[in-house]
């Protein structure tokens, strides 16, 4: 229960002290916190960012091997606890500062934020929290946004970055970062747009809302993103017949309106 769970947490924290005669206690105590309290936890316990995605990473494989078997509300809380601990990741990547070796963040941040984003949209399939995906997928993109930045900075007086491997690996990432996202949205939304002259999932122009005002400093990116998801949605409102493409502009034409950041 969360009370039970806030309880652990509070024990834990007020045992501390413990911690300046055996480091290995704060690992020992993080297997027992629930997700949702990850970011609470490491912020006390000062746990370097490596280690809480390290933990993440093994929950999340956790949960995609038991998922056959997980009662749906489980999965559904679970989902909703690698949001909020995706969200503090994120959070942490930006303002950490000082890590300058490319080759490191390449091996490392970049191959562990494509993974948890793949995971995450197999999770959330057809789980109707539409904003885990997109926050994955902005990990994503904050993680190579800032390679791509060190990039530009080391490249100063040199040939254009866009020929440096790194940079080809990069965006390469973001490439199939996008894709996995794609797919995650074609599986996820139900077959027929409208029901009975409504929309079929009442949260889904959330979602499109969601992704089409995801924010990223590399502007080519985004702009990408931006057109791909215009066409997707265009795509699934052409398969509808005229007569509902008027009924889908008249009853939601404010929310439509957000779509065109």
């Amino acid at each position: 229960s969360p009370e039970k769970r806030r309880k652990l947490l509070e024990h834990v924290c007020q045992m501390k002290p413990m911690v300046k005669m055996d480091p290995t206690l704060v690992f020992t105590w993080f297997s027992l916190i629930a997700t949702e309290d990850i970011p609470e936890y490491s912020k006390e316990m000062g746990i370097a960012p490596n280690s809480v995605v390290q933990e993440i990473m093994c929950r999340l494989k956790e949960s995609k091997e038991k998922m056959g078997n997980a009662n749906f509300k489980l999965l559904e809380q679970d989902i909703q606890a690698f949001g909020k601990s995706i969200h503090y990741i994120k959070e942490m990547l930006i303002q950490q500062s000082g890590r300058k070796n490319i080759p490191e963040l390449l091996e490392n941040d970049i191959k562990w934020s494509i993974k948890i984003h793949t995971i995450i949209c197999d999770l959330t399939n057809r789980s109707g929290l539409n904003e885990v995906p997109a926050l994955s997928f902005q990990l994503v993109m904050e993680v190579s946004e800032k390679i791509k930045m060190l990039l530009k900075e080391q490249s100063q007086g040199e040939p254009s970055p866009k020929e440096n491997p790194a940079h080809v690996n990069v965006k390469s990432v973001i490439d199939s970062a996008q894709e996995c996202l794609r797919t995650w949205r074609t599986e996820t939304l139900p077959t027929d747009l409208l029901s009975t002259a409504k929309f079929t999932d009442k949260k889904e122009l959330e979602m499109w809302n969601c992704h089409f005002t995801m924010e990223c400093g590399i502007t080519d990116w985004i702009t990408e993103w931006r057109g791909m998801t215009k066409i997707d949605l265009q795509k699934r409102i052409e398969k509808e017949t005229p007569f509902n493409q008027i009924v889908i502009y008249w009853n939601e034409k404010e929310a439509l309106a957000k779509l065109n950041p």
